[in-house]
């Protein structure tokens, strides 16, 4: 078969397996013509048991092999069994190649429709991919900045703790002068109270001596009076400057009884 003829068969095998069926009386005129033989004919109908475009794809490509004048007598039999429709679609180059040229443009119109809708998605994609790049980082700077004030909030508070129990030792010291303050303060009172009973009871004890000297000092005089000559008796004021190593009570101007015979002597 002459290449242009094989290639107006091969660019519309798809549309001659849907449009030759019943392929029957087809066969039978090939086959009349010596286009196919027995032997082809056999190996059709074999093909048949794979279904009906099973058999016309086998008939078919052992037509592609029938000779040079193989192509012509299957156009005169496909008008001569009412396909000519088929026959003007494969003796039409212009038709032929005005489909080609149709479905060339279809699929690169297609491809140009892909191309687009590939680079918007590749365009989405990347604009995806930079949003989320934008919130991860977004989230690193967060997760930095809070890392940074925890970490300060951290050493705040470590502070605070320790002026927290510097404060608390300073406390604890200040209770501690203060209880050993508290303790001396009542040392200091409890002395005071003894010192101030030692000295009520010195007191008391000297007013005892003097009343007790005085009341001696009254009944030696009565004595004296009634038993001596009352003209001889002469009370005497101490003096000022007498000597400090007399009694307390005669320093404190204490009056001396004398008499006749012996003056100066105190009667106690």
């Amino acid at each position: 078969m002459l290449p242009d003829d094989e290639y107006r068969i091969k660019s519309n095998f798809v549309y001659l397996i849907e449009n030759l069926s019943p392929v029957e009386p087809l066969l039978d005129s090939l086959t009349q013509m010596y286009v196919i033989n027995e032997d082809d004919l056999e190996k059709i109908r074999k093909a048949e048991s794979s279904g009906t475009k099973a058999m016309i794809r086998r008939f078919l490509d052992i037509l592609l092999t029938c000779g040079i004048h193989a192509y012509p007598k299957f156009i005169q039999c496909l008008n001569e069994s009412g396909k000519g429709t088929v026959a003007e679609q494969l003796a039409s180059d212009i038709d032929m190649d005005g489909r080609r040229e149709e479905k060339q443009l279809q699929e690169d119109d297609k491809y140009l429709q892909l191309q687009e809708k590939l680079q918007q998605i590749k365009q989405e994609k990347q604009e995806r991919e930079n949003a989320l790049q934008q919130v991860n980082q977004e989230k690193e700077n967060a997760l930095h900045k809070s890392t940074k004030e925890n970490q300060r909030i951290k050493t705040t508070l470590n502070k605070l703790k320790e002026e927290r129990d510097t404060t608390n030792e300073d406390l604890q010291m200040t209770k501690v002068r203060e209880s050993i303050l508290r303790d001396e303060l009542e040392r200091i009172n409890e002395q005071n109270d003894r010192t101030n009973e030692e000295i009520d009871d010195d007191d008391n004890r000297q007013e005892d001596h003097v009343k007790t000297t005085d009341a001696a000092v009254d009944m030696t005089v009565d004595q004296t009076a009634r038993t001596s000559d009352p003209v001889g008796l002469a009370i005497k004021q101490e003096p000022v400057d007498i000597d400090e190593t007399l009694s307390p009570n005669i320093r404190q101007g204490r009056p001396i009884i004398y008499t006749d015979y012996q003056q100066g002597i105190p009667l106690y």
